[in-house]
């Protein structure tokens, strides 16, 4: 299922996004063996401050852990299967890690309808992905206002994505700090510090005079 949080109002569609149908709003998501590391915001390096891309090849062997519920931003959601292998034997710099985007797959760009086609081409031995790295944004927003951005996730969502930034304080945060913008199509973290669905819910409808939001920037919603 999909759902959209609009400030606050969430409502859910079916998972096929071709369908309007509402349904009973469910977040629950399942679990499988990975290799986790500490924290999200902590897989993405504090140095860098643009999305940089590098190219990754493996020998297919088993399914990839991807997160396409953003058609438009396909993301890695758990390193696992050949992926564990690949960084294995990279130095960290170039090992893949959870919320890279994959853009392109054997030098094709995908999307997440057709992702799975271009992966799963039995006619190639390897798999050539072309990747890119987020950076991480930390807004600081200070109420009273709305925030002026909508969300959607679904229960298999890695996290949440900004879908639209309207009149708000997230409009107003990338007004004044031109240089840490997020846009459609980030990743929401986590808000004070609260990585759960229902804590960023709970602490974005709370009494906090303060809203630090951590988000992984891709500047999708710059093109």
């Amino acid at each position: 299922r999909l759902a959209v949080w609009h400030d606050m109002y969430c409502c859910c569609w079916q998972e096929d996004p071709k369908k309007q149908q509402q349904t009973v709003l469910d977040v629950s998501d399942e679990r499988q063996r990975v290799v986790h590391t500490e924290n999200a915001m902590s897989e993405v390096k504090e140095e860098e401050d643009t999305p940089h891309t590098f190219m990754v090849k493996f020998r297919r062997k088993g399914p990839l852990s991807i997160d396409k519920t953003d058609i438009h931003n396909v993301v890695i959601k758990d390193v696992a299967g050949p992926l564990i292998d690949w960084n294995e034997s990279q130095a960290s710099e170039h090992q893949i890690r959870r919320y890279d985007r994959i853009v392109q797959v054997n030098g094709k760009k995908i999307s997440g309808v057709d992702i799975d086609l271009h992966i799963e081409d039995k006619g190639r031995a390897d798999v050539l992905l072309t990747l890119q790295r987020p950076v991480k944004r930390k807004l600081q927003l200070h109420r009273p206002g709305k925030l002026g951005v909508d969300l959607q996730y679904r229960k298999s969502s890695a996290k949440p994505w900004l879908t639209n930034i309207t009149d708000g304080l997230v409009l107003q945060w990338n007004q004044e700090n031109p240089s840490q913008i997020v846009t459609a199509h980030d990743r929401l973290v986590a808000v004070n510090s609260r990585e759960e669905l229902d804590g960023v819910i709970e602490e974005v409808r709370g009494p906090s005079p303060t809203l630090v939001l951590d988000v992984l920037h891709y500047g999708i919603g710059l093109h």
